[in-house]
């Protein structure tokens, strides 16, 4: 996540207190996510880095209008999100490089796959999001 989440905040409440489904951009990606896949939110550039969400698709990607400019195509996905944490509460970054060195901690894209490390990870980030809420 390099940009501002406008509300950011509160989905975090929201999710506080059950999931929330939303429509989340895939960047260039066009294909690899299924419904069931576990996806997680990286927030990227400025500090803090690291992970600060999780969710379940709830769709295969599709193509709608782009959220911020109606003349351009975007690629999508329905998530389901149970955790996002607060910016200040993110499992940082230096701790998954050290942990998780194969992942691609920094892509230059949106969507990468964990691979064999993803449910590691998942256990990981629920036992951190569990400590800091």
């Amino acid at each position: 996540m390099k940009y501002t989440w406008d509300g950011y905040n509160d989905w975090v409440s929201a999710t506080a207190t059950g999931r929330q489904a939303f429509t989340w951009s895939t960047g260039s990606r066009k294909r690899g996510i299924s419904p069931g896949d576990d996806l997680f939110l990286l927030r990227q550039g400025p500090e803090p880095r690291g992970l600060i969400g999780h969710g379940v698709a709830l769709s295969e990607i599709y193509q709608k209008t782009h959220f911020t400019d109606s003349s351009k195509i975007s690629n999508y996905v329905d998530v389901e999100f149970d955790t996002l944490l607060l910016e200040e509460h993110v499992l940082p970054l230096d701790d998954l490089q050290a942990r998780f060195p194969d992942v691609n901690w920094t892509p230059m894209g949106s969507g990468i796959t964990l691979g064999s490390s993803s449910k590691e990870i998942g256990e990981l980030f629920e036992a951190h999001a569990r400590a800091v809420r």
